[in-house]
């Protein structure tokens, strides 16, 4: 069972994970305004956002945050559980986006559709931390059942 000190603990490191997650979208959404002239650094960059929203989903899954919800409220629980899926789908559409960049060739018409495409998924990402944020900050403000 988490403790207070661990939640707290737990949720400082997922923030500034969040905050770092923050900062590799807008590294790519920088590359993408150039277009074509860096594609490989696109591709690059692409690739360490994947790589990082998987150990930064890895990480929360392992947290108390998303671990010990089998005592708390009800009102807790599916919430943690539409987190958990979305971090399948933005974890798939990571790896898809990074794949993509991977093959691309420096043409202006294919990193368009790129761009729109990572635009919607730093969006998604963005607004499901925003929400992760929003579900822990209201369980530190009510009792959850975890006699914290």
């Amino acid at each position: 069972m988490a403790t207070e000190t661990s939640l707290k603990n737990a949720t400082r490191m997922t923030e500034k994970d969040h905050e770092h997650l923050g900062q590799l979208i807008d590294q790519i959404r920088h590359l993408l305004e150039k277009h074509s002239a860096v594609a490989k650094e696109t591709a690059t960059a692409m690739e360490t956002l994947r790589r990082h929203v998987a150990s930064h989903f890895a990480m929360e899954e392992e947290s108390p945050l998303f671990r010990d919800t089998g005592d708390q409220a009800a009102w807790f629980r599916q919430p943690v559980k539409q987190l958990l899926q979305q971090h399948r789908t933005l974890r798939d559409q990571a790896a898809q986006l990074a794949e993509w960049a991977s093959r691309q060739q420096p043409l202006p018409e294919g990193w368009a559709e790129f761009a729109v495409r990572f635009s919607q998924f730093g969006q998604d990402l963005l607004d499901h931390e925003h929400s992760e944020i929003e579900i822990f900050q209201r369980a530190y403000n009510e009792d959850i059942g975890t006699k914290d």
